[in-house]
């Protein structure tokens, strides 16, 4: 994604961030404040998925089922005949 990033004022602590938060609710002033309990916490969890063998995303197996299969056959038989009534662009 390329989303635009919001501005932030720190204190020179780096524990408190304020930002505007621009939604769909509009203009909304936010601050964070992070403890030390928040701070060990994702450190640790930096850590942890840094050095786990586990992948962070797991591909549910039955995906394998749909391996051959189109999916939205339909649509790709529209677009077979699209292609045979039309024919590929020429270079």
């Amino acid at each position: 994604m390329n989303l635009p990033r919001y501005e932030l004022k720190a204190e020179k602590s780096l524990v408190i961030f304020e930002f505007i938060s621009d939604g769909i609710k509009g203009k909304i002033p936010k601050i964070i404040k992070f403890d030390e309990t928040s701070l060990n916490i994702m450190s640790t969890t930096i850590k942890k998925l840094n050095t786990s063998k586990i992948p962070i995303i797991r591909i549910d197996n039955k995906l394998e089922l749909l391996k051959n299969k189109p999916i939205f056959q339909q649509k790709l038989n529209m677009a077979n005949e699209t292609l045979r009534a039309v024919g590929l662009p020429k270079h």
